[in-house]
This record gives C-alpha cells, sequence and structure tokens, in this order.
C-alpha cells in the first residue's frame, strides 16, 4: 500500500502521534517525579525512625540506671539485658546512620552539617554513658564492688570489739548509711571524725592489725564517696548531669534535624511540582496548537462542503467551483466530486418528487372532502330510516314483531356511532389544537346526562368527584376521550352484580389534570389488555361498540401531550388511568410521545 501525505488518516495519525508523544512525556515525567518524591518521603520517613531509635536508645539507659544499680544480680554475672538491647540499638544507629547519609548524598538532601552534628552528639552520648557504667561497676552495690569490699572491712572490725568500741562502729556505720542515703557532706565529715578518733586510739594501744583495717575501711569509704560525687549524687551533677545535658541536646539536634528534614522534603516536592507543571503546561500548550491547527485544516473544506450542501438543499443548485480547492485531503476531495455527482442525480429527482408531493395534498383533500361528504349523505338516510323504523313499530305494534324492531335500531345506532367516529377520527388528525378553559367536572355531567338513555342506565350508581383548579386543553379532543371511557363503562356493565357502578375521580392542578375511570363491569381479560387500543380491535364477542373508539381515545391523548393506561381483572372491575398537561400556558409545542403506557397495564 502506497504512503500518501495528503489524506486524513495520515493528518490525523501524524497529530494523534504528537498527542501520544507528550502523554508519554508527561507520564515519564509524572512517574519520575512521583518517584523522587517516594524517595526524599522515604528519607524523611527514615530520619524520623532514627530519632525514634536514639529516643528508644535513651530510655533503655535511663532504665539501666534505675533498675539494673541496684540489681545484686547484674553485679553478680556481669550480664543485663538492657545493655544488650542497648547494643544492638546502638549498632543499629550506626548501620542506619551509614545507609542513610549515603541516600541523602545521592539524592542531595542538603542537610548534612546537621546530620553530623546528630552524629557527633550521639558519639559524645556514648562515650559519657560507658563511663558512666564503668564508675557505677565499680562503686558495686551491696556485697558488691567498692560498696562490698567496705562492707567487708566493717564485717572484719566488728569481730574486733576488744579492739574498737561497739558505739563507735556503729557510728561509723550509721554515718555511711546517712550518707548513702541523703549523699551529705556532713556525714563524710563526721564519718573521719570518728575514723580519725578510733585510729588515734588504736595506734596508742598499738593495735597495729586493727588500725590497718579501719584504715582501709576509711579509704574505701573515701573512694566511694568521690565515686558516687562523679557519677553525681543529684540527677544533675556528675557524670548523670552530663548524660543528661547531652541527651537534651541530642533530643534538640535530633527535632532540628526532623524540622529541617520536613523543610526539606517540601522544597524538593515543591520544586519538582512547578517543573513538572511547567514542562506539562508547555507540552498542553503545544498539543492544544497542534489539534487547533490540525482540526483547523480538516475542518475548513469540510464545513466549505457543509455550506455548499445547504445551499444545495435550499436552492436546489450547486456551484460546482466553490468545492474546487488543491490542499483539501484526498478523503475530502473524492467526497465532493462524489457530492457534485449525486447532486447531478438528485437535482432531476426534485422536480418529480415536488410533482407527488402536490399529487398526494390533492388526494389527501380528496379524501377528507369525502370522509366529510360520505359521513354526511349517510346520516340523513340512517336518521330517515331509524325514522321509518319508529314509525313501523308504532303503526304495526305487534309484540311479536317488536324484537326486529330493537334489531334494526341496535344496528342503525352502531352505524351511526361507527360514521361518529370516523368523523371524528379525522377532525383529531386534521385539526389543529384549541386550547381554551375546560370546566372538567361540568363536561363529566353533561356525558353522564348524554348517556342515562343507555338500556339499564337508571342501574347504575354513578359517583363524580373531580377537584383543582381551572383547566386548559382542547375541549373537543377531552370531550371525545371522556365520553368513550365513560359511555364504555355502561355498555359494558356486569348485570349480574348487584351494585353496578362507575366512579369518576380527577384532580386538577397547575400543571396537569389526573383523572381516574372505574368500574366494575365484566372486566378485561389479560391476553386482550395490551391491544384494546389497536383500531377494530374487539375484547369481547359481543361488543357493542365500533372497534375504533380506543383507539381514537389513544389518538386523541396523544395529540393533547397526555398519557392514558389501564388495569382490569376479568370479571370484577376496570379502571383507566388518565394524565393530560394543563396548557395554561399556550405550550402545545412540546413533542408527542407514546400516549399508552404499556408499563403500567397489569
Amino acid at each position: 500500500m502506497r504512503f500518501r501525505i495528503n489524506t486524513i488518516t495520515t493528518r490525523l495519525f501524524f497529530s494523534f502521534g504528537i498527542l501520544v508523544f507528550n502523554i508519554v512525556i508527561i507520564s515519564v515525567l509524572a512517574l519520575f517525579f512521583l518517584w523522587r518524591t517516594g524517595v526524599i518521603s522515604k528519607i524523611s520517613h527514615r530520619i524520623d525512625n532514627q530519632r525514634i531509635l536514639a529516643i528508644q536508645l535513651i530510655k533503655t539507659d535511663l532504665d539501666f540506671l534505675r533498675f539494673e544499680t541496684v540489681n545484686q544480680q547484674y553485679y553478680e554475672t556481669g550480664q543485663s539485658s538492657l545493655l544488650q538491647q542497648r547494643d544492638s540499638l546502638s549498632e543499629l544507629i550506626r548501620n542506619q546512620n551509614l545507609l542513610l547519609y549515603g541516600e541523602m548524598v545521592a539524592n542531595d538532601f542538603l542537610i548534612d552539617y546537621e546530620f553530623h552534628q546528630i552524629d557527633s552528639a550521639l558519639a559524645i552520648y556514648n562515650t559519657t554513658f560507658s563511663v558512666l557504667t564503668s564508675r557505677i561497676n565499680e562503686r558495686g552495690f551491696k556485697d558488691h564492688g567498692l560498696e562490698g569490699i567496705m562492707r567487708e572491712y566493717a564485717h572484719q572490725l566488728e569481730n574486733m570489739h576488744t579492739a574498737i568500741p561497739m558505739t563507735e562502729l556503729l557510728t561509723l556505720r550509721r554515718h555511711e548509711k546517712d550518707f548513702m542515703l541523703r549523699k551529705e557532706d556532713r556525714y563524710i565529715d563526721r564519718f573521719n571524725e570518728v575514723a580519725a578518733r578510733a585510729l588515734l586510739a588504736m595506734n596508742q594501744k598499738g593495735q597495729q592489725a586493727c588500725a590497718e583495717i579501719l584504715g582501709n575501711y576509711q579509704a574505701a569509704f573515701r573512694h566511694l564517696t568521690a565515686l558516687d560525687y562523679e557519677i553525681g549524687v543529684t540527677p544533675q551533677e556528675g557524670l548523670l548531669g552530663k548524660l543528661n545535658v547531652q541527651t537534651k541536646v541530642m533530643s534538640d539536634r535530633l527535632a532540628q534535624l526532623t524540622l529541617l528534614s520536613n523543610e526539606r522534603k517540601d522544597e524538593v516536592i515543591k520544586k519538582s511540582a512547578i517543573i513538572f507543571s511547567v514542562i506539562s503546561f508547555i507540552l498542553i500548550v503545544f498539543s492544544m496548537i497542534l489539534t487547533y491547527y490540525t482540526s483547523t485544516r480538516l475542518a475548513r473544506p469540510i464545513r466549505k462542503l457543509s455550506s455548499t450542501i445547504g445551499k444545495f438543499i435550499v436552492n436546489e443548485g450547486l456551484n460546482e467551483k466553490e468545492l474546487e480547492n488543491a490542499a483539501v485531503a484526498d478523503e475530502i476531495g473524492n467526497l465532493s466530486h462524489s457530492f457534485i455527482k449525486l447532486s447531478r442525480k438528485l437535482k432531476t429527482q426534485f422536480s418529480e418528487i415536488l410533482h407527488q408531493n402536490k399529487e398526494l395534498q390533492k388526494l389527501n383533500e380528496e379524501l377528507d372532502r369525502f370522509i366529510y361528504s360520505a359521513a354526511h349523505d349517510l346520516k340523513s338516510p340512517l336518521a330517515s330510516l331509524h325514522g321509518l323504523v319508529l314509525l313501523a313499530e308504532r303503526e304495526i305494534n305487534s309484540p311479536q314483531h317488536a324484537h326486529y324492531f330493537e334489531m334494526m335500531s341496535a344496528s342503525l345506532g352502531k352505524l351511526d356511532g361507527f360514521i361518529r367516529d370516523i368523523t371524528d377520527y379525522a377532525k383529531n388528525k386534521r385539526q389543529q389544537l384549541r386550547v381554551e378553559r375546560v370546566d372538567a367536572e361540568r363536561m363529566v355531567r353533561e356525558i353522564l346526562e348524554s348517556v342515562r338513555f343507555l338500556p339499564q342506565a337508571d342501574r347504575m350508581q354513578v359517583i363524580v368527584n373531580i377537584e383543582g383548579a381551572d383547566f386548559y386543553t382542547d375541549k373537543t379532543r377531552l370531550e371525545i376521550i371522556l365520553k368513550n371511557l365513560i359511555s364504555n363503562s355502561f355498555r359494558y356493565m356486569d348485570f349480574t352484580k348487584s351494585d353496578p357502578f362507575i366512579r369518576i375521580e380527577g384532580v386538577v392542578s397547575e400543571t396537569c389534570m389526573n383523572i381516574s375511570v372505574a368500574d366494575n363491569g365484566i372486566g378485561i381479560a389479560r391476553q386482550h389488555i395490551r391491544k384494546v387500543f389497536d383500531m377494530f380491535y374487539r375484547a369481547v364477542e359481543h361488543s357493542k361498540g365500533t372497534g375504533i373508539g380506543l383507539f381514537l381515545v389513544k389518538e386523541s391523548v396523544k395529540m393533547l401531550r397526555g398519557r392514558i393506561s389501564v388495569k382490569s381483572s376479568l370479571g370484577e372491575w376496570t379502571v383507566f388511568y388518565l394524565n393530560l398537561p394543563n396548557l395554561r400556558q399556550g405550550n402545545v409545542n412540546t413533542p408527542e410521545s407514546e400516549a399508552v403506557i404499556l408499563d403500567e397495564m397489569i
């Protein structure tokens, strides 16, 4: 197949290709910026995790200082689950810091200085905690460490009660305990005063071995107090105070690092969004320009062709020079040439169509005149024949022949009704709507008055209840509808029932009128109910109508832009529901719709 440029296909393909290329670029950019945003968010999240790990490390250290320093099992075994947990956290923080720093450098996450400050603060904190742990281990607790050694010397002195009075030894132990409880210097001074007096007495008595033990006891106490001061007798002093300060420094820097991380993340995301928006805007503008250019190139000859076709349809003429354009696509050129050929053929057919249309209008007018003339010509002899039947019935006055006269009168009435229905149908199709104010209740009562002479009509109980505002519609067509519905209720009443009735209820509003005509007559079988509105259809074999009444109702409802539906139960009841719009504003331009609502016919 030869590739041609000057075709709609190639032009659309080229434009579509450019659009697809732009969409691909925008999609790739979107995926890239989405990936970069994800990476930045991941770095920020990992910084938050490092902060959480650091907080967990500090909490573990606090738990160690709170619980393990007074736990004899720790001093016996030298093992602590909290220290093991701390070592694991410290190693995890160190490894995560290395990975995090590499990601920050790779993604230009410019907070290196702050990150190194955190790393340095963490290293200083770990060193301080290591020194504090060694001092705590050296000091010991109860029977362990320096405190255990001091107690051993005290027990040896207790066994030498002849060398040192028990009151002095108990005083030394009391000052020792008071210091450990209260951490006050006065107990150190009192301890040293008592120990100095005891040493002087021992030396004077020549009790060198006891004096040596007491001296070791005093030295151990001094060393222990020195360690307590180095560790910190309060959380704000010594190594504990230093550790608290470093904890606060590290917490502040971690908070600052998190804040800077969030700012940097927002900055990177905002910058990426701006770049993406600018590039997308440029590509969209370019695509719109290209689309407009292509559509203009394609639409211009099509618009010219459409204009020419419009002129041709209106004027029945064609200026073939208007369709000559070398810049049009091949398909448009072929279409123009084909249209020229088609127009030449159509031109020869328009005159014939117009001639046939005139002939058809003439035939319709003749048909209308025929219907009216036939109806008029038939009604006169029917009326005369009906009068003759009545005269014959009176003159003969024979009971044996009365039923023949009744049959002849019924046949003449049926024929007269058929002619009237045909005439009404012709009027309904030919005449335009004539909207006027209608008193619906009064019209119903006039129709009821006109059918009261039907056989046994006096047995029917009639209930009329119509409420509401003024109603505007075509009076003639509304009368046709109501007259057929009401007369059917009388014709098909069930004489076997003791209380036959017809109930006519309606509500007129500003927008529409809803009327229902219900009776307890013979009803309609289910298989017939969907066909009762068809022309010449009879639901029962002994039908008293012409078969055109409900068809005329349907056509009239359609002309009035309304709807009608029917529900029935064979042998029990029938209800017709009529809905007509109120044409108060003279709005008769609403399109006609199907008058019969089949969905409601159950």
